[in-house]
């Protein structure tokens, strides 16, 4: 087969990789067909150098046909100028069957001698061996590689000093040169952009603008001014035109693209368009009028503005001028204006009064200059309407001149005003008469050289600066300044900070006299202090009272009590009742009225300690068990399930609240019977751990009157108010139970029917223990029910010799072994000397109280080894707060005298909890 033409280089490759062997089906005519139409100079001779076949091109760079070389030698012609050059070539062919490029210099008679490239193959034809070369001419290859560099170098130099982008391709958009205009653009150095395409280094700002560019491409070959968007490295917009073609590099097919980055030329138009749109907006839509004029003053064109500010129309403007409008109201003022604009080609904010059409006056600014439109000299102007401004800083001047006038007649306050060096600039009467000087004396004086103490004199000039350049303000508040005859001046004084209507900052001080203030403060202080002595002595007088009755209170129960246990005779026993009744409401109605009375003083603070409600329950029905077995009255107690097993909350102010309660309940019934019912609910609106506890207490009784049940709260106040009552009472109980569930965040209400009967409902808010708590709580009640059972060696303190004799034998029958003492001394003394599980401890007694013998209980060294030993205050003190008192002071518990039985065996399961925590 025939190779194609433009296939040379390929068969001449071919031909110089083919062995010395036979081909098949190959004869000298198939080579030189083959060889003939080869654009290098190709040749067959046998291994003696006789040419058996050449090539066109050969017979055409020798200068010989192909008759005149076919059958001769090449030696024969004098190709070779150096025949050891072709012994060497022959000598490596033979060695190695073909040799490649062998450089020689040769000899044609049209080339003359020339150096070139031989390149020889060993053949077999027909069983003979044979040479097949090409020649290359060296001398012509480097001429045209010198005119292809040349040709290479004007073409890269125009590609590089492009001012536009211009890059070379792949029909895939990679790319395989760029120039520097391109480089600049996209900021993309060379060699970050070859190899990569535009869609790659991310410069289409939109990818169907990419598509469509490369679809016409492709269906045209070629396309001019694409209007794309591109985006460079730093992520700028570029607006561009593309033009591109597709050409043949090398047999390869390319893009070459120009770029023209139109960017600024488009700025520039929409700035153009922007402009023209500003100014024609400007010139009819603007806020403020504007006109254009002839130089001698002719409209020749303005906006509606202009139009609304003088009330004519445009067509009645236009080739007018102001004067001939009538628009000016002073002509001095035009030639003014005239003579300004000739002289400087402008004014600005020039101050005239315009005559509307309607005849009304308009107060205005106008600004204006000489400008040429179109080559010829114009005059164009704005003006500003200040009408309303104007109106307005008159109105401020009056305002100002009436501040002043009302300020400066305020006979009560004195008010100054300062400017931003805190110069007077305002004194009215008030000032002259707070601090002595006259307005005229203190006018432009400074602030601190005039009323301002030494020792104030920096903070102050200071403050007022921070105020003035940083906007801190000077808070309000008493002070003391200085009068002109140097002495005090006690003020309370507020600042206030004003900006003038040409800017400037004063600052007002508004200073009221605080002397007669100072000496009523003094006056309260003086009455406070009177009213906190009255109420220390009444306090000191209700506990020494609630002492003294107390005390000998608590001997004459006692002894009754014993009494009770004692005495076999049945009237005896029923007088006995009777008296420890009566004691019992003596002591009642002494709790009520002091009660009531550190209520009224608010000094009730709740406690919170974990405490059982059924045991609270249960000491409320013991000390109403006598009362209700005497009237025969059934009373009974309830606690629903839900009812935490322990709570937090003042067990005594609870106990109190039911032994109201219960206590006008048995009270007021002759039969049938008293009952409480308690539950509980959580209560979410208070939070986790809180619960709503809710009593009822019914009876049986007598009821109470519908116009009656809203006086029962009222204190001193009982249903029946006669003079021939049945019910004893000071009517305080039900008055002190309402406070106590307030306290408690409660509430209670009454249902009653005259003839059947009273319940009071009632709700407290308490909060429940946590587990381990309650753990504690359960545990300590097991551990003290296990110790009561035991008997305890107790240290009685005590000098009241009846309260000793009733306490001793009521411990001894409960099982205890009892030691006495007289004094707080001997209370230290005697635990020195032995042991004792408990000390049962009187507050007030001779020589040492019971608080001093507590402070050397726990500190003595002597009695380190006992310092934890419990101690419960036995005492007549117990006003509200007294409890506390005695436990910070150190000790364990606190019994109220009277002694009531529960409240001791309450006390006394605290010391054998001790003891069996103790071992």
């Amino acid at each position: 087969m025939r190779p194609k033409p433009d296939k040379p280089a390929e068969v001449q490759e071919q031909m110089a990789c083919v062995p010395a062997s036979r081909p098949l089906g190959m004869s000298l005519e198939l080579y030189q067909a083959f060889l003939e139409d080869c654009p290098e100079p190709m040749q067959i001779t046998d291994t003696s150098g006789v040419i058996r076949v050449v090539n066109r091109c050969y017979c055409e760079e020798t200068g010989f046909s192909r008759q005149e070389l076919v059958g001769h030698s090449v030696l024969e012609f004098g190709f070779y100028v150096d025949t050891q050059q072709r012994a060497q070539l022959f000598e490596r062919l033979k060695a190695q069957g073909r040799v490649r490029e062998f450089e020689v210099r040769l000899r044609t008679k049209r080339l003359g001698e020339f150096a070139a490239l031989v390149s020889a193959s060993l053949i077999v034809v027909a069983g003979e061996t044979l040479v097949m070369s090409t020649v290359r001419n060296l001398s012509e290859m480097a001429a045209a590689q010198e005119a292809l560099r040349k040709s290479e170098e004007l073409l890269r130099s125009a590609f590089q000093a492009s001012l536009d982008p211009i890059t070379l391709s792949q029909t895939k958009g990679e790319f395989v040169e760029v120039n520097e205009a391109f480089c600049e653009q996209s900021g993309y150095s060379r060699a970050e952009v070859l190899g990569r395409t535009a869609k790659d280094i991310g410069l289409w700002m939109h990818i169907s603008q990419r598509e469509a560019f490369f679809e016409a491409l492709a269906a045209q070959g070629s396309v001019r001014a694409f209007e794309a968007d591109m985006i460079d490295r730093s992520g700028g917009a570029r607006h561009c035109l593309l033009s591109a073609r597709i050409t043949i590099i090398g047999g390869v097919p390319m893009v070459l693209t120009v770029t023209k980055d139109i960017t600024k030329l488009m700025e520039a138009e929409d700035a153009l368009r922007k402009s023209e749109e500003f100014f024609r907006t400007m010139m009819h839509d603007g806020v403020d009028p504007v006109a254009l004029a002839e130089l001698n003053g002719t409209f020749v064109e303005v906006n509606d503005a202009f139009v609304a500010l003088t009330g004519y129309s445009r067509e009645e403007i236009i080739g007018k001028n102001a004067t001939q409008l009538g628009l000016w109201t002073d002509m001095a003022n035009r030639d003014e204006l005239r003579d300004q604009v000739a002289a400087h080609g402008a004014a600005h904010n020039f101050a005239l009064t315009a005559r509307r059409k309607d005849g009304t006056l308009r107060h205005c600014l106008l600004s204006g200059r000489r400008m040429s439109i179109g080559g010829r000299e114009m005059l164009y102007s704005s003006t500003k309407d200040i009408t309303d401004q104007h109106q307005a800083a008159a109105a401020l001047r009056a305002s100002e001149q009436r501040f002043r006038f009302i300020l400066n007649d305020v006979s009560q306050i004195a008010i100054q005003g300062y400017d931003e060096n805190r110069e007077v600039v305002f004194w009215n009467e008030a000032s002259e008469h707070l601090y002595g000087y006259t307005e005229q004396e203190a006018l432009g004086r400074k602030l601190e050289d005039l009323i301002i103490p030494d020792a104030m004199r920096q903070g102050v000039i200071e403050a007022v600066q921070n105020w003035i350049t940083l906007g801190i303000h000077i808070p309000s508040g008493e002070m003391t300044l200085r009068h002109k005859d140097n002495g005090p001046v006690h003020v309370y004084s507020s600042h206030v900070l004003y900006t003038t209507g040409s800017g400037r900052k004063e600052m007002y001080c508004i200073d009221l006299n605080m002397s007669d203030i100072k000496r009523m403060q003094g006056e309260l202080i003086e009455a406070k202090e009177r009213a906190e002595a009255a109420d220390k002595a009444k306090s000191e007088f209700l506990a020494n009272m609630s002492h003294e009755i107390r005390t000998p209170l608590n001997g004459m129960l006692g002894m009754l009590q014993l009494m009770q246990m004692d005495s076999a005779d049945k009237n005896q026993n029923s007088y006995a009742d009777m008296a420890v009744s009566a004691g019992h409401r003596l002591l009642s109605l002494l709790t009520d009225v002091l009660d009531f009375s550190t209520m009224n003083a608010g000094q009730v603070r709740l406690r919170s300690e974990p405490f059982s409600l059924p045991r609270l329950l249960d000491s409320v029905a013991a000390i109403f068990h006598v009362p209700c077995k005497t009237k025969k009255l059934r009373m009974s107690f309830q606690v629903h399930p839900g009812v935490p097993e322990t709570l937090l909350g003042d067990e005594a102010r609870l106990r109190q609240i039911l032994f109201n309660l219960v206590g006008n309940a048995v009270k007021f019934t002759s039969s049938g019977g008293v009952h409480v019912e308690a539950w509980a609910r959580p209560s979410a609106k208070h939070g986790p751990g809180r619960v709503r506890l809710y009593f009822t207490v019914a009876d049986t009784g007598i009821g109470i009157p519908d116009d009656k049940i809203t006086h029962v709260f009222r204190r001193f106040t009982q249903s029946d108010g006669a003079f021939t009552r049945e019910y004893e009472g000071a009517g305080l109980g039900l008055a002190i139970v309402k406070r106590i569930v307030a306290l408690m965040q409660g509430g209670i209400a009454v249902e009653s029917e005259v003839g059947v009967g009273t319940t009071m409902n009632l709700h407290v808010l308490l909060a429940t223990a946590q587990p381990a708590a309650q753990a504690e709580h359960g545990a300590a009640g097991d551990a003290a029910a296990a110790g009561a059972a035991r008997p305890l060696r107790l240290l009685l303190a005590e000098d009241d010799a009846t309260s000793q004799l009733a306490t001793r034998v009521l411990l001894r029958r409960m099982g205890h072994d009892v030691t006495i003492v007289e004094t707080g001394r001997m209370a230290v003394e005697a635990l020195q000397e032995g042991d004792f599980d408990g000390i049962l401890m009187d507050i007030q007694m001779p020589e040492m109280d019971g608080v001093e013998a507590t402070r050397l209980i726990r500190t003595l060294p002597a009695l380190e080894h006992k310092a934890h030993i419990p101690i419960i205050a036995l005492t007549a003190y117990a006003m509200n707060g007294d409890r506390e008192k005695f436990l910070a002071a150190g000790m364990d518990g606190h019994v109220p005298k009277p002694v009531e039985l529960a409240e001791l065996q309450r006390a006394l399961r605290q010391v054998a909890e001790r003891r069996v925590r103790q071992g």
